[in-house]
């Protein structure tokens, strides 16, 4: 039987989607969450955190048809945009204040808030999740996350370089701050699940089975999916 052919990132950017029925500011540029209300109110709300390598040539415009199809399940669904690196205040810290910020606001229209994201934004969403000062969350979801930023910083892939963007240098030039953004070296009691690809060649299936062996962490991997296939509703 031949290999299934993995979804790219054109393929996710194609798939149709629904307009937001909420547009919800935090601050100026690239600020702001875009919500699709649910019809179950018994349910937590769902927020939304893309990927891209943190970087600003990536919006949160192809994880729209993600968040329509969650939506249509019955969830209140909310989609964050934050400074990234290549925009005014983007990388650290302002990037994570984004986080921290959209992620509050989101909790505050649901009586329980799910975090998940995608790639660099499950790097965000796992982050988020570790974080004291944000309350209401009840669980996260990483769907291809980047949760070792140590080890990812070390790879050569322009994706993986981004992460010495992101945090200002290499994990021996900013230790600091590589402690305090990198989630498997943050504590945390958040009920976590992690999803990978084993086909995944941009971000390593390592990265969420190290996460969830040390976290104690579920993690399902879905054998010979890629990276975008996790987006792809």
């Amino acid at each position: 039987m031949p290999a299934r052919r993995q979804s790219s990132f054109a393929d996710v950017q194609a798939q149709p989607h629904s307009v937001p029925d909420k547009y919800l500011t935090y601050g100026g540029r690239s600020r702001f969450l875009e919500g699709w209300y649910g019809d179950a109110p018994e349910k937590p709300g769902i927020l939304m955190i893309h990927g891209g390598c943190w970087l600003s040539e990536y919006g949160l415009d192809h994880v729209r048809p993600l968040c329509t199809a969650i939506n249509q399940l019955g969830f209140e669904t909310w989609s964050l945009e934050y400074r990234r690196v290549g925009e005014t205040g983007g990388g650290w810290p302002g990037s994570f204040e984004d986080i921290l910020a959209g992620v509050s606001l989101a909790a505050e229209r649901v009586s329980s808030l799910i975090v998940m994201g995608h790639s660099a934004g499950g790097h965000m969403a796992l982050w988020a999740a570790a974080q004291e000062q944000v309350p209401g969350i009840r669980a996260c979801v990483g769907l291809a996350a980047i949760s070792d930023l140590v080890t990812y910083a070390g790879g050569t892939s322009s994706c993986e370089q981004a992460t010495v963007s992101l945090l200002g240098g290499s994990p021996g030039a900013q230790p600091a701050r590589y402690q305090a953004a990198s989630p498997l070296l943050l504590p945390s009691q958040t009920p976590t699940v992690l999803v990978h690809g084993t086909g995944d060649t941009i971000v390593s299936p390592l990265q969420s089975e190290t996460f969830a062996r040390e976290k104690g962490a579920r993690y399902i991997a879905i054998d010979g999916l890629g990276h975008f296939d996790l987006v792809n509703p």
